[in-house]
């Protein structure tokens, strides 16, 4: 369960947990979906794995640079 404020959409767009406005009130519904819904847990766990191994790791994180650097210098070159 994270707030909008931190900037990370994808985790409730691929269903990877609950973004929720920065309330209490908020905050305790979502946590409170997930302690009562063991399915949801098991659905949001698979997801945040797909999610940061897809995402987050060094591999994808890697070819995004690859692809910034090889449009930034293609930019640059004369024709």
């Amino acid at each position: 369960v994270l707030s909008r404020e931190c900037n990370l959409p994808i985790v409730g767009e691929v269903g990877a947990g609950a973004v929720v406005n920065r309330t209490p009130e908020d905050f305790a519904r979502a946590i409170s979906r997930f302690l009562s819904d063991p399915e949801l847990r098991r659905e949001s766990a698979d997801s945040a794995y797909r999610l940061a191994r897809d995402h987050f790791s060094w591999s994808p994180i890697l070819n995004r640079l690859e692809d910034i650097y090889s449009r930034a210098t293609a930019e640059n070159e004369s024709p």
